[in-house]
């Protein structure tokens, strides 16, 4: 048979657990709404935060990838910022021209260190203008 004390060490060490990320949510709220009324300081804050964060990567030289999700990731926040808030079910047309030219500048912007890359080593992903070299005979016979 099981043993009841099993059952509720169980149980109280997830009512720890939730008692602690209940607190730790309570506390990081209480910190957003202190910091809510200063305005003037969040955005210097961030800019600062910013600043160092790119002065990190130039100085580094890298950090490319985390840097473009970031970007990417603030670009969807903005988007979001400007789309209203209206019902989900209703279905709205998107204007399409927009969406494709998001897809070229982030293509563009990815593609540029390979394509250089490319063609500094004469590298060409097609077989357009790619020199052909003639096959030796191996069955030659020898008088």
């Amino acid at each position: 048979m099981m043993d009841g004390s099993d059952l509720s060490s169980e149980n109280n060490r997830k009512g720890i657990i939730s008692q602690a990320w209940t607190r730790l949510s309570q506390v990081y709220q209480g910190t957003l709404d202190q910091w809510t009324p200063h305005m003037k300081s969040r955005w210097v804050g961030s800019a600062v935060l910013l600043a160092i964060f790119m002065l990190r990567i130039f100085t580094k030289q890298g950090w490319y990838i985390v840097t473009y999700a970031l970007g990417i990731y603030h670009l969807n926040l903005f988007i979001a910022f400007l789309t209203p808030k209206i019902d989900p079910a209703m279905d709205f047309d998107v204007f399409w021209p927009i969406l494709v030219m998001y897809f070229i500048t982030l293509l563009c912007i990815t593609m540029k260190r390979q394509i250089k890359h490319m063609l500094k080593y004469r590298y060409l992903p097609f077989t357009h203008s790619k020199p052909k070299y003639k096959t030796v005979d191996s069955t030659v016979t020898v008088n």
